[in-house]
């Protein structure tokens, strides 16, 4: 029984971090168009991927809620910046997301195995645990440099989006 509330734990952190990351990055998306999808590689992608899990079962790193940044007007120096911050934080981003599938397959394995080793499961849980608070803490950072490129019009918009969305508010030091 244990076991089972640890796994729920971990798809429930991993679930959440995953769409809580993807809010970031699509808020910086322009809004145009490839086939029928939202076209990150304006701003962020080579076109041939939508996300990190692109094409393998999972959902993208663009998200579904970051393509409320583009109803925020931002203008061309602040799609500029928030371009910036997903540049300079890809390396980390990339290493962690890769860390996470390295994980993922490691525990696949261990649970196939011939026999089962409760520590190494426990063992790899933790790990994809930390990955995972690394990635929350990732996508928490992001969006604060993002919160603060925001005019105090657009900071409203992104709080009422958010409330309405059953999010909380975002609160942010005024200094």
């Amino acid at each position: 029984m244990k076991l089972g509330h640890q796994k729920l734990a971990l798809s429930t952190l991993l679930a959440t971090s995953l769409f809580a990351f993807g809010t970031a990055a699509s808020y910086a998306n322009d809004g145009e168009k490839c086939d029928g999808h939202y076209n990150h590689k304006t701003e962020f992608n080579n076109h041939s991927e939508h996300g990190p899990f692109s094409g393998r079962g999972g959902p993208s790193f663009a998200g579904h809620d970051m393509h409320n940044l583009r109803k925020l007007d931002l203008t061309a120096e602040q799609k500029d910046q928030v371009k910036q911050i997903f540049e300079k934080q890809k390396p980390l981003r990339d290493e962690k997301f890769q860390a996470l599938r390295d994980s993922s397959k490691a525990l696949r394995e261990a649970n196939q195995g011939a026999t089962y080793d409760s520590k190494k499961v426990q063992e790899l849980a933790n790990q994809q645990a930390v990955i995972q608070a690394d990635l929350i803490v990732l996508h928490s950072e992001t969006k604060h440099q993002i919160y603060a490129l925001l005019t105090p019009e657009q900071k409203q918009k992104w709080d009422d989006r958010a409330r309405r969305q059953g999010a909380p508010k975002q609160e942010h030091s005024r200094g």
